[in-house]
């Protein structure tokens, strides 16, 4: 039994092996927008952010989509989505959190 598991094992993590060598090179001629696209991000903002937070810089960095409605409960999806994918914690940037907090507290002013 035990040289039926170490078989399947050696086999496993050869496979595996074999997928990731196969798999370097594709990854590293993907270009950001490829990546963005793999991701469903259908738009980049383009240029950086802007000295004052507005609204609409706000609904962009939650990922609202321009003339879309805000509500305090899409609010709470999109903020929390966003900070899952961005905390500290998780390593994501300190700086971008902190955007993304800011974005939450300008719309809920907002909102309500």
């Amino acid at each position: 039994m035990l040289p039926l598991v170490v078989g399947i094992g050696v086999t496993i993590a050869a496979l595996t092996a074999k997928a990731t060598i196969c798999a370097i090179p594709r990854i590293a001629r993907l270009t950001p927008h490829d990546i963005l696209r793999m991701n469903n991000v259908s738009r980049i903002p383009r240029g950086g952010f802007q000295k004052v937070m507005d609204r609409n810089e706000a609904k962009l960095i939650l990922g609202f989509e321009p003339g879309e409605e805000v509500t305090q409960k899409e609010i709470k999806k999109k903020f929390r989505k966003m900070i899952i994918r961005n905390h500290p914690d998780q390593g994501g940037s300190k700086w971008l959190a902190m955007k993304i907090n800011k974005a939450k507290d300008i719309l809920d002013k907002g909102s309500k």
